[in-house]
């Protein structure tokens, strides 16, 4: 059992004894590295003296936090934990030095290194810790939330903290080594991709110093700690879509299929843009309609793709499936249950398909069909046009059973980071229009709250090597539509804080290219605590007074959203994006519902295309028909230019209230969301991590629904960073995560008696 925020107080003394003892010994060697040794001996003795005090301090307290006795999980817990396995590494080190101090290998250059690299992530430790010790001061007991602290603070905080020791050597320590392994490979990857990315050249340049720049970052970890911390601090939404966009290239999808399970059903689903209608659940003579995502909004709609995956093959498939499937003498019954899934990537990347790294695992071991959905990205489509789409396809869903293997009678809505938002705004939704709520919901390590309200386990972000706090925030502040509104912004600081001209980042030389970004609201959205539930006349349509109404009718009161080209359907770069995105299906796959393509080149199709067409550049990947190269010119970036949260933008604070006032939304945060709506929400299942910068998010919405009567059950993984599924090769560790996700969607379903041997 791992011991999460409960530090032995032997562990400090350990290593109390350990620097002391090398501190009477250097304190004689006068030598110049010696006392640069000697140096960094002491500083680690001063600064640990003061975070013990200050971590039994906030341990004293910190049960008033948990969800309950068997459920003792918050960030005061996690941050108190990280704290702990860094006196574990750091007492290693010092005894290590003991030992080989008198050997003549001894090199004491390395362990200066080393040394100096534990001292700064034991200065971050201690920022992180006074923050803690803040925190708690002015929070109300058993509160994650703190309201006396905001964003500001949190920057202030931040901006003080130098990460570039928990980017180096020691990088994710505090996971297991499976996971530490991956990420420290992983790192290699995106400091390689930075490096080519902003650059130009052709195919063979590019591959040539990929190659290199990955093994150079991987050999060198402090060069690796200094290009993250470059990255993190400059992060733009363009670079960080193409970044986490990587394993949907056509080469990882072929490898997926190759190394994960088989699956005899996993095919393409076109759902075709048709008006649908539900019944209520009072009156089922009256009707409710949902119309098409897009509808709404300025960009118009187009048909949504989605992923249906199955362990066999089912009654009503057989038309749609190869012959050598359809013609197969297994034929099950129609399903039961079906579980409805939303995919993560922060809103702004990855594809439902490049979930199937874990959902194949899924389909195979509950032996029920999956029906997972591709929604438009942001910025290019902010909220709410994902949730319109993930209304209309589960509605969709639920009118066309009989073509997904199911019987209509029990359904489960399932999501990971940001597809578990989505899930719950989409629960809350069919709550306000009154039509089916869903029969349970899961929601793996999300966040439940995204108007910038500090809590313990966000000063994780601070540390986090895969979601640092700037990833964070660049995510919202594309889900909220409020990308375009700081173009300018960012240039404007750029020339009056860098002094240097600004970046040409126009739609047309630009990597920013979102055509539906919104500038920052002028008009506050109405409060969640006034949200009507009775808000659908006898026509009752999604638009009636709805939150997604409100929204769309402020952003486009408040801006004018450029519309596609009007030709775009017929230029060759449409072609080209729908090869790309290969909606026409892959080789060997059955593209079921087929629709007419959008006579408009979509957004999200245009980032797809400007994303693969530089990174198969880089993994020399060929597809057939590839626009030619040297028509293609090369993008100005904005590498250069400020990001909005960077600490010399002087509308840093502008956007962060622009934040707080939108995120405000309860089908943004659904933690806003009236009681009187989350008392009709369906059971709900959390898996969560210890290590999560959101893990005080999915505490509080427990409690919240436990305090109102709702069935909620919550199981919290250690060793795990955010985003662990999507992560190979897995450990043990990471398998027994995925079980539980699997063992938590069962108990949601009631499928004890379907457990596949």
């Amino acid at each position: 059992m791992s011991r999460i925020g409960r530090p032995g107080s032997y562990l400090y003394e350990v290593l109390s004894s350990m620097i002391q003892n090398n501190v009477d010994y250097f304190k004689y060697i006068d030598t110049e590295v010696g006392n640069k040794i000697l140096a960094q001996l002491n500083n680690m003795q001063e600064l640990l003296q003061w975070i013990e005090a200050s971590a039994y301090r906030t341990l004293s307290s910190v049960q008033s936090f948990d969800f309950d006795a068997e459920t003792q999980a918050n960030g005061y817990r996690s941050f108190l934990t990280v704290v702990d396995r860094y006196i574990i590494l750091a007492t290693k080190l010092c005894r290590t030095l003991c030992i080989k101090r008198d050997s003549v290998f001894f090199r004491p250059e390395s362990y200066l290194k080393e040394l100096t690299e534990y001292v700064s992530i034991l200065r971050g430790l201690k920022t992180g810790m006074g923050v803690l010790v803040k925190m708690m001061e002015h929070s109300k007991s058993g509160d994650l939330f703190v309201n006396h602290i905001n964003l500001h603070d949190l920057f202030e905080e931040c901006d003080g903290l130098d990460p570039t020791g928990f980017y180096g050597r020691s990088v994710g320590f505090f996971y297991c080594d499976s996971m530490r392994h991956i990420i420290r490979k992983g790192h290699a990857v995106m400091a390689a991709f930075r490096d080519q990315y902003y650059k130009s050249g052709g195919t063979l340049t590019h591959t040539t110093t990929s190659l290199i720049s990955f093994g150079k970052y991987l050999m060198d970890p402090n060069l690796r700690a200094k290009q993250m911390v470059e990255m993190r601090r400059n992060v733009h939404v363009d670079f960080l879509k193409a970044m986490w966009s990587l394993n949907d290239l056509y080469i990882f999808k072929k490898v997926n299929k190759l190394v994960f399970t088989s699956l005899p059903v996993c095919n393409s689903v076109v759902v075709p843009m048709e008006p649908q209608t539900l019944p209520k659940e009072s009156d089922p003579s009256c009707k409710v309609d949902i119309p098409c995502p897009g509808t709404l909004g300025s960009i118009p709609p187009s048909p949504l793709h989605c992923r249906l995956l199955s362990s066999v093959m089912r009654d009503g498939q057989q038309p749609l499936l190869p012959d050598q499937v359809s013609h197969s003498s297994r034929v099950m019954p129609a399903s039961s249950e079906l579980v409805f899934h939303c995919h993560g990537g922060g809103f702004i990347a990855q594809s439902a398909e490049s979930h199937e790294i874990y959902l194949r695992d899924w389909a195979k071991q509950l032996n029920i069909p999956i029906l997972s959905i591709d929604y438009s990205l942001s910025p290019e489509n902010p909220f709410p046009r994902a949730l319109e789409e993930v209304l209309y396809v589960y509605s969709w869903a639920l009118n066309n059973c009989h073509n997904l293997e199911w019987t209509g009678e029990r359904i489960c809505v399932a999501g990971d980071s940001a597809g578990g938002i989505l899930s719950l705004a989409l629960c809350l939704k069919t709550i306000e229009l009154g039509v089916r709520r869903p029969d349970a919901i899961f929601c793996a390590y999300t966040p439940m709250l995204l108007n910038a309200c500090p809590s313990p386990s966000k000063v994780m972000s601070c540390v986090d090597p895969l979601i640092p706090l700037e990833f964070l925030l660049t995510c919202v502040h594309a889900y909220l539509g409020l990308e375009g509104a700081t173009v300018d912004a960012a240039k404007a600081a750029d020339a009056s804080a860098l002094d240097k001209k600004p970046v040409d980042i126009s739609p047309q030389n630009g990597r920013v290219t979102c055509t539906a970004a919104t500038p920052l609201l002028q008009a506050e959205p109405k409060s969640p605590h006034t949200v009507k539930t009775t808000l659908l006349s006898d026509s009752s349509t999604i638009a009636s007074e709805s939150y997604l109404s409100t929204d769309s009718e402020v952003d486009r009161e408040s801006s004018e959203v450029a519309k596609p080209p009007a030709d775009a359907g017929r230029s060759s770069d449409y072609q080209n994006a729908v090869r790309y995105n290969n909606i026409e299906g892959e080789a060997g796959e059955e593209v079921i519902f087929e629709a007419q393509p959008s006579p408009s080149l979509s957004a999200r199709q245009k980032a797809v295309l400007k994303t693969k067409q530089f990174v198969n550049n880089i993994s020399s990947i060929h597809v057939a028909d590839k626009v030619d190269a040297k028509k293609v010119p090369k993008e100005k970036t904005c590498k250069d230019s400020l990001p909005w949260f960077h600490p010399q933008n002087p509308d840093r604070m502008k956007v962060v209230k622009a934040i707080e006032k939108k995120a405000t939304n309860p089908f943004i945060s659904p933690y806003l969301a009236p009681d009187e709506m989350l008392r009709q929400m369906p059971p709900a299942y959390f898996m969560c991590l210890h290590l999560d910068p959101t893990l005080d998010d999915t505490i509080m919405m427990a409690k919240k629904l436990r305090s109102l009567g709702c069935s909620v059950s919550i199981k919290v993984l250690d060793f795990l960073p955010h985003g662990f599924l999507n992560l190979f090769p897995r450990g043990k560790e990471a398998q027994e995560g995925l079980q539980c996700c699997v063992d938590m969607i069962r108990m949601a379903l009631k499928l004890e008696s379907h457990i596949c041997k």
